[in-house]
This record gives structure tokens, sequence and C-alpha cells, in this order.
């Protein structure tokens, strides 16, 4: 569904990408490219695009579009973290599970193809999968879990 509220947004997509792509370039903090690589993954946008592309003016298009190309190369900006390293694979997680005990269990849910291999959402999990993953996940590493906070 088309949410023309969003239009003003989305059509900086394309440039906002671009500013975080020349930021990436001259960056070496691990933080900063852990939270691209979360905020980079394309399935939501992609499926989006999909579904409205008929309601979208050209510039929207080519905005996220925009955004999806350079989004995709955002893992290969990272010098100190080359593709087919553990590092690599860890960098995907946010600090605090980003171990190889939690990869050694994420990697199940990709092999399943719930998971995407930056550990994101694929779209064919559901959000109830997707709560069992983070429960089983959390529950193998002993991670503290609030029953209250839904």
């Amino acid at each position: 569904m088309h949410v023309a509220n969003l239009d003003s947004q989305l059509v900086c997509f394309g440039r906002w990408a671009e500013g975080i792509y020349e930021f990436l370039l001259s960056c070496d903090d691990r933080k900063v490219f852990r939270l691209a690589r979360t905020i980079s993954n394309p399935t939501i946008l992609t499926k989006y695009i999909d579904n409205c592309k008929q309601d979208l003016s050209e510039e929207i298009l080519w905005s996220l579009r925009r955004y999806m190309d350079l989004a995709n190369d955002f893992d290969f900006i990272d010098k100190g973290n080359r593709k087919g390293s553990q590092g690599d694979v860890l960098s995907c997680l946010p600090e605090g599970i980003d171990n190889e005990f939690a990869v050694k269990y994420l990697q199940k849910a990709v092999d399943a193809g719930l998971l995407d291999s930056h550990f994101q959402p694929t779209t064919k999990v559901s959000r109830w999968q997707l709560r069992m993953i983070a429960f089983a996940v959390g529950s193998l590493l002993h991670l503290p879990y609030n029953l209250s906070s839904g």
C-alpha cells in the first residue's frame, strides 16, 4: 500500500544514502559499519517498490533505487573487514551478541531462509517466527528476558 504522506521523505533516500556512502569511505569505526549494515537491508523497500511502483513518481523511484544500489555497497566499503572473514559476519550483529555463539545459532535461521546473510529478516519470515528466533537465541546465549516487554 502506497503511503503518500511518506513521499517527502522517500524522495530524499537516494541523497541520504550518497551522504552515508561518502562518510563510510573515510570511516573506520566498527559501530558505524554495524549501524549502516543494519539500516541498509533492502528487503522491505524492494517489496514496497514492487507493490506501489504504479503510485510512485519517477523521482521517488529513482531515489529509492539509488538508495538500494548504494546500500548494497555499504558492505564492500569496510576496508578493515573483508568478505569471508569471521569479523565480517560478526559486524552484522549488534554489540552484545556479536560473538561466534550467536552466529552459530543465527546461521540456522539463515539456512532455513528466515534470515538473510546479514541476519536480517527475509520476506517469507513472520513476526511470530522472528520472535521465536530472538527468544531461542537469547535463551541459548543466556541473555536476560523481560516477559512484560511484549
